[in-house]
């Protein structure tokens, strides 16, 4: 968790990403969110995986702050 919020913290500083949370906070969300990955895997459903992929891309998209180029 230290070295991914550490990872996120150099991205921020390179004026990549933006984060809404602090990176410790943020750190532990993505990993919880990878986690939460493996409930779409068991439910093995095309459709339900699609929909895990849209809503994980666009809480982390909101959660990170992606620079925009």
């Amino acid at each position: 968790t230290s070295n991914l919020a550490a990872m996120i913290d150099k991205l921020k500083e390179r004026g990549f990403c933006d984060p809404i949370a602090p990176s410790l906070g943020v750190a532990f969300l993505i990993q919880s969110i990878l986690i939460g990955r493996i409930l779409a895997d068991i439910v093995e459903d095309p459709e339900s995986d699609e929909e895990w992929n849209t809503a994980a891309i666009a809480s982390l998209r909101a959660l990170l702050r992606p620079a925009s180029n």
